[in-house]
């Protein structure tokens, strides 16, 4: 079932209970959809009813107004002029405990509200029709209440918000770079490619070169003979005439030991090809460029491995008046720990007595993730594997290799991930590279669109390096 689907559903519920219920609409649901949808459906039955919306503050009071004004760009009128006509009243809790406590209403919605003040009961206790929309399970006290007057509907079920989740709408930019082909990383990928290529060749695939490396457990099959059998299929023989220059060669390089250890060497040139491209330093400055464009974005940054995670931070940091940028993964050495006024703090007992306190990796995500909830940070950036207990809202997602994980596969497995709809995505890659094929390989869904950033190009020096599997 889709989102609106859901809602029409919870709708239905709410009118079924004469009126009167509050739904709980977990984040990724877009609490909006039921609040338009009763607000239309009663002012089309009832067009002068008196109706009230209670939020927190000035924001979502700005929020609501600006979804009336965005419905009434596409043609939708008549919530705006209804709230124009002063039908429709949309006002901070506070701003009502002054003025409108006692107020009659025919129906009155408090919309993600954190709490419910006494002088909302009142309001909610005087109105015909009552509807309280919020994201997620209030206070005790409020909870209490309205549980009497407002009954919880019927929670939306975890795997109807997962299917909403992972179909979130992605605007993803692929942002495609360049080595140059005269730097060391170049050469070092034009020496790896042409390694692995060799391989492939005296191997046929990489299954049969695993197996060479580590043997076939399903066929009980040894890597000795496994070697045993490639270097016979390249001419090598127990009795080969070492008299003979070819044989001598032949010896060298297609002996089973001289097989096992380029089966061996192979995969770990394909560790240090992937940890190449996934964690050039090409890709700083870029990354840097798009967190300078979103200074007012909260920002997660997904990286093949903590070790370029780390190195984002870093970057990122470095070239900010102050910290902007915290670590969320496992690849953190022990930092000192210091409070929210910048003071190192000490052991004030114990063994340690006037020692500063230290922290470690679970310590400093927490940190992290506080620092980020909190707005003392908007970019946190973390490996390709982050647990599934980061709880943070994200505007935008950049994601730093494709060698990682697609994001509908993050938006599944992180069930407390909160990302805008639709979702702000871009993707780092290097041309002509496993990067670039990878790339090429995506299935792409319905709710995605794709862009590609244009990149200089110089035609006097456009090699691409090789691309194997």
């Amino acid at each position: 079932m889709i989102e609106t689907e859901l809602f029409n559903v919870a709708v239905n519920q709410w009118r079924d209970k004469k009126g009167k219920g509050t739904m709980i609409c977990p984040k990724p649901l877009d609490c909006s959809i039921p609040l338009v949808t009763v607000l239309t459906n009663v002012l089309t039955r009832s067009p002068t009813a008196n109706i009230i919306v209670l939020v927190d503050g000035f924001t979502d009071r700005l929020e609501v107004i600006n979804k009336f004004k965005e419905l009434n760009d596409k043609g939708e009128t008549l919530l705006l002029s209804k709230f124009n006509d002063k039908h429709i009243s949309v006002h901070s809790q506070d701003y009502n405990d002054g003025h409108e406590r006692g107020t009659n209403a025919f129906l009155t919605i408090c919309y993600k509200t954190s709490t419910i003040m006494e002088a909302t009961y009142v309001t909610l206790g005087l109105s015909r029709f009552k509807l309280v929309i919020v994201d997620k399970v209030l206070d005790n006290e409020s909870m209490t209440y309205l549980s009497k007057v407002c009954p919880t509907l019927d929670t939306f079920r975890q795997q109807e918000l997962d299917a909403v989740r992972i179909n979130t709408p992605v605007e993803e930019v692929l942002i495609p770079l360049r080595l140059d082909s005269n730097s060391e990383d170049a050469n070092l990928l034009d020496k790896y490619n042409k390694e692995i290529s060799t391989s492939i060749n005296i191997f046929g695939s990489f299954d049969v070169m695993n197996e060479a490396r580590v043997g076939n457990s399903k066929t009980n099959t040894s890597a000795l003979d496994v070697c045993n059998r490639i270097a016979k299929d390249n001419g090598w023989d127990l009795n080969l005439d070492m008299s003979i220059e070819i044989n001598r060669e032949i010896d060298k390089y297609y002996n089973p030991l001289a097989i096992n250890d380029r089966a061996s060497r192979t995969f770990e040139f394909i560790r240090l090809r992937s940890n190449l491209l996934s964690d050039n330093n090409i890709k700083l400055k870029e990354i840097n460029d798009i967190v300078e464009e979103n200074k007012d974005k909260k920002i997660l940054i997904i990286n093949k491995r903590g070790e370029f995670a780390s190195d984002v931070t870093n970057y990122l940091n470095t070239l900010n008046d102050k910290d902007i940028c915290g670590n969320y993964h496992d690849k953190v050495e022990n930092v000192i720990a210091i409070d929210d006024n910048g003071n190192i703090i000490y052991y004030k007992s114990g063994a340690k007595k006037g020692l500063p306190k230290y922290l470690g990796v679970t310590s400093q995500k927490k940190q992290s993730q506080r620092n980020f909830n909190l707005n003392k940070i908007n970019v946190l950036s973390t490996s390709n594997s982050p647990d599934k207990e980061l709880d943070i809202d994200v505007d935008i997602v950049i994601i730093t290799s494709p060698l990682c994980e697609d994001i509908r596969s993050y938006l599944y497995r992180m069930s407390n991930l909160n990302v805008s709809s639709p979702l702000k995505l871009y993707t780092l890659y290097i041309k002509g590279t496993m990067e670039e094929k990878r790339i090429e390989e995506r299935e792409y869904d319905r709710y995605r669109t794709i862009t590609t950033k244009e990149i200089d190009v110089d035609i006097e020096n456009n090699n691409d390096c090789i691309v194997v599997d």
